[in-house]
């Protein structure tokens, strides 16, 4: 079924950051040194103060997955729960295709269509052991917040980033990791992040991944992005996927766990990634 693959092989490379990339942010102006240090801690706490205070996020999901020159549109959920779990199932026709679910340990990954999954901890998923992405850091970028790869409060470590300003944003540079680059783009005068993006600091290579936010709207007391929109541009292949939420609520209550059907196997996590990436 091509649909379900081309919609498999955007989920799988951008949910799972698949970024050995490059790029840049151009016609930024930083500050002095003198007024870096004080300032970009102190900017960085405002940014800190948009966190979403609600312990739980879920909203139906509107998917569009661009791949190989093909686009398809379908529909799903979205369910996160505070420093315990991302959920995101994608349904077609009423049947759901697939879901991943990211738990603070392990990753479980569901293909409906060939009745396999793959249940494994983040140090032998590839992609996520590369890039030095953690739950931490995944549960920042669904919720549109700020973070510190391999650190679970980024409040603590605001000192490590650099700040630009360029018209009506500042740009928050962390270029403290070995191998890769990390910039958040904020919108200055709301303190509300616009896009976060990966690159390396090899400038041999030329991919990145960047996760754009727009249209937040109103969650408890705190903003929340209805519109995630994750871009993939690398091994040879751009992949868009954009998550348009509606009836975004705080809803407990839902399982936080999925359950896997006896008649389900286990798949090597490579196999698994292969045929649902499989053009």
């Amino acid at each position: 079924m091509k649909i379900t693959r081309i919609l498999g092989r955007g989920l799988i490379l951008s949910s799972l950051l698949l970024v050995f990339s490059c790029g840049g942010t151009k016609n930024l102006k930083k500050d002095s040194p003198s007024v870096q240090s004080a300032a970009v801690v102190d900017y960085g706490k405002k940014v800190l103060k948009n966190a979403q205070t609600e312990r739980a996020v879920t909203a139906k999901v509107k998917v569009k997955a661009v791949a190989d020159g093909k686009n398809v549109t379908v529909n799903g959920n979205l369910r996160m729960m505070r420093d315990d779990v991302i959920q995101l199932s994608l349904s077609m026709l009423g049947f759901e295709l697939g879901r991943m679910e990211f738990m603070t340990d392990e990753v479980l990954i569901i293909d409906r269509y060939h009745k396999q999954y793959v249940r494994v901890p983040y140090s032998q998923v590839d992609f996520l052991n590369k890039t030095n992405i953690d739950f931490n850091a995944l549960q920042a970028i669904f919720w549109g917040e700020l973070f510190v790869p391999g650190t679970r409060n980024p409040a603590e470590h605001l000192e490590r980033f650099t700040m630009s300003s360029a018209g009506d944003h500042t740009l928050l540079s962390l270029g403290t990791e070995p191998r890769l680059e990390y910039d958040f783009l904020v919108n200055t005068q709301t303190s509300l992040l616009n896009r976060t993006k990966i690159s390396p600091k090899d400038l041999t290579k030329t991919d990145e991944f960047i996760c754009k936010y727009a249209d937040y709207a109103k969650l408890g007391g705190k903003q929340f992005p209805s519109v995630i929109d994750l871009n993939f541009n690398g091994e040879g292949t751009k992949i868009q996927l954009v998550l348009s939420l509606s009836d975004v609520n705080n809803k407990t209550g839902w399982a936080t766990r999925t359950e896997v059907s006896s008649k389900y196997k286990q798949a090597d996590a490579r196999g698994i990634l292969r045929k649902l990436m499989t053009p």
